[in-house]
């Protein structure tokens, strides 16, 4: 499963469980096996401290949550554990670990229809460091992908690019960016990104009404604004930590450049003295080159039959 390091960055998780010690052995489970994720989980055997914990700290919307036959965690508790995180427009998602057969059941009778449900799994599921560490990163996966639905459901997100490739060929520009973006260190919002820029900043002014209605898109064409008149060197050479809107909008350049006839050209001067000391989008494009010629190459090939 592909590990990306940002992704524990922004949000908070939490293990509840009242079963001694089972929450603590999980953290540290957890620090031993996915160390970039210690610092964003905390335990806890109470729900009066995790449900303290959510509301001072607002950013917890990860929950991994230990049901056993002498449970006595409410069973509105995920509703109220995750409103602090809620209250921003966010979802939060929950991972319920059930003791035995029969309180899989039950977890399934009271989550089954949650749409913060991520999955349900055995105590037992999780004793192979293995298997706890793939149903770890699943469950954040997944939690991510609910945080991009949520952000911009997948219709809003079809429509914008259906729209777009009314103006232009939106999904060879996909392809490129997704090449120039594809071993950077990201989370669901720089995804996010990455999947609306080529319609973002291929569509024309007067068709940005579209944007009215979802906040978050209007949120990233505002953010692709403030480079828009940025000269390539720039993007590439820049320090400042806006990584892949800068690798989006360098995806851009070059797809404009192919349409000027003179992408090898253009290629060779932006990567000219490439070497491990240079900014990361140089050192990406120097490598991605062949493959970037080869896109076009077949595009060509493929518009020419």
């Amino acid at each position: 499963m592909k590990f990306q390091r940002k992704a524990f960055q922004d949000a908070k998780a939490l293990i509840l469980s009242e079963k001694p010690l089972y929450s603590a052995q999980f953290e540290e489970r957890i620090a031993s096996l996915i160390p970039a994720l210690e610092s964003s989980i905390d335990s806890f055997e109470t729900y009066l401290s995790a449900y303290q914990h959510c509301s001072e700290l607002r950013n917890v919307g990860m929950f991994y949550l230990h049901i056993t036959e002498n449970n006595a965690i409410p069973v509105n508790a995920i509703d109220e554990l995750s409103g602090s995180y809620e209250v921003i427009g966010s979802r939060a998602g929950v991972m319920v670990i059930a003791q035995n057969e029969k309180m899989f059941t039950e977890a399934y009778k009271s989550f089954g229809n949650s749409p913060r449900l991520l999955g349900i799994v055995l105590e037992s599921d999780l004793n192979a460091d293995s298997s706890f560490k793939e149903q770890i990163l699943s469950s954040w996966q997944k939690f991510e992908t609910l945080q991009k639905l949520t952000a911009v459901p997948r219709e809003e997100m079809d429509f914008i690019l259906r729209i777009s490739t009314r103006f232009d060929h939106t999904d060879v520009l996909s392809r490129l960016t997704n090449i120039i973006t594809a071993k950077l260190d990201r989370n669901w919002y720089d995804d996010l990104v990455i999947e609306a820029s080529p319609a973002l900043l291929t569509l024309p002014e007067q068709q940005k009404w579209v944007l009215n209605n979802s906040p978050s898109l209007s949120k990233i064409n505002q953010a692709l604004e403030v480079y828009k008149n940025k000269t390539v060197t720039e993007l590439i050479s820049s320090k400042d930590d806006e990584l892949v809107i800068r690798a989006v909008f360098t995806a851009h350049s070059i797809y404009e450049h192919v349409k000027l006839g003179d992408l090898n050209q253009f290629l060779d001067q932006i990567t000219k003295g490439s070497s491990s000391f240079s900014a990361t989008l140089t050192r990406i494009i120097a490598k991605e080159k062949l493959n970037i010629l080869e896109l076009f190459s077949e595009e060509k090939s493929r518009i020419a039959a």
